[in-house]
C-alpha cells in the first residue's frame, strides 16, 4: 500500500505516463487483495467429525491414543477457492494444541476433506474449539477469518 501511495505522489509530480500505469496496477492489486478474502470464505460450509478406536467400548479415547479429526469443507458457490487455512485447537487440562489443515483448492460446488491425527496425552475433559477458515488475499495483504461449527467436548480415559 505504501508503494501505491508513493507511486501516486511520484506520478503526480512527474506526470510520466508509465508511472501512472504502474500506480493504477498497484491500486488494482490492493483493491483485489481486499476483496478476495471476503469472497473466499462466503458460501462455505464446514463439518467436523471425530473418530477413535476404543478397545474397551469407552465413550472417548484412551490417554496416549490418537484421535482422528475429519474436516469436510463444501463450496456451495460457483467460484473456486484456493489456499484456505482451516484451524482449530484442542484445550486440555495441561495445555493447548493448535491444529491446522491447508486446503489447496476447492472447485465450484465441490467438496474437499482433510484430517489430522493429534495424540491426546492427558486424561480428563478436553475441548475442541470452533473450526475457523482463514483466507488471505493476493500477496497476503488482507486476511479474513470466519468461524464454523460449535465447540465440542470429549473425555479422555486413563
Amino acid at each position: 500500500m505504501l508503494a501505491a501511495v508513493a507511486a501516486f505522489f511520484i506520478a503526480s509530480a512527474t506526470r510520466v505516463g508509465w508511472v501512472h500505469l504502474a500506480d493504477a496496477i498497484l491500486w488494482g492489486v490492493v483493491i483485489l487483495s481486499a476483496a478476495t478474502p471476503w469472497l473466499s470464505v462466503y458460501g462455505l460450509s464446514v463439518k467436523r467429525g471425530r473418530n477413535f478406536v476404543s478397545q474397551d467400548n469407552l465413550a472417548g479415547p484412551v490417554e496416549g491414543q490418537s484421535l482422528d479429526i475429519d474436516i469436510r469443507l463444501t463450496n456451495r458457490w460457483w467460484i473456486p477457492r484456493f489456499l484456505l487455512n482451516v484451524e482449530y485447537s484442542i484445550d486440555s487440562p495441561r495445555g493447548d494444541s493448535d491444529e491446522s489443515i491447508v486446503m489447496v483448492g476447492i472447485g465450484p460446488r465441490a467438496r474437499s476433506s482433510g484430517s489430522s491425527n493429534p495424540t491426546v496425552t492427558t486424561r480428563g475433559l478436553h475441548r475442541l474449539s470452533a473450526v475457523s477458515v482463514e483466507s488471505m488475499g493476493l500477496f497476503g495483504l488482507f486476511r479474513r477469518r470466519r468461524g464454523f461449527t460449535a465447540p465440542d467436548n470429549f473425555l479422555v480415559y486413563p
